[in-house]
């Protein structure tokens, strides 16, 4: 994480903390957890693939979109105008810029923007 301003930043962990149940009461897809501060929160996905694929992509937007799906029905959501969601690979850290068409769609349908990237920049 860069934190360059050296923003006060908490953290929520979702994954293994926070029941989220489908309709027919199965366990649902999270995110790892979501940092927040100021007006801003951040939902994140962090995975550790080596792999040339994009199927780490589609598991951590799945995971972001339905964490994002419960979130946005809660009150809390209204506190925070800047949303993003970021999935952040320590393995893979180029910025994946084949993506563009993905996250443009992803910030259409959940007017969240999201980034790929091996780190999360607090701004």
């Amino acid at each position: 994480m860069d934190n360059h301003y050296r923003l006060k930043v908490n953290f929520v962990p979702v994954d293994h903390c926070i029941e989220l149940r489908k309709a027919d009461g199965k366990m649902d897809n999270r995110c790892d957890g979501c940092l927040f501060y100021e007006d801003t929160i951040i939902f994140v996905e962090l995975k550790q693939r080596k792999s040339k694929g994009s199927q780490w992509i589609k598991d951590g937007e799945q995971q972001l979109r339905s964490t994002i799906g419960y979130f946005e029905q809660q009150e809390e959501a209204r506190n925070f105008p800047i949303k993003k969601a970021c999935i952040a690979n320590s393995e893979r850290p180029l910025f994946r810029t084949g993506q563009a068409v993905r996250m443009e769609r992803f910030f259409l349908e959940t007017n969240y923007i999201l980034r790929i990237e091996n780190r999360i920049n607090i701004e």
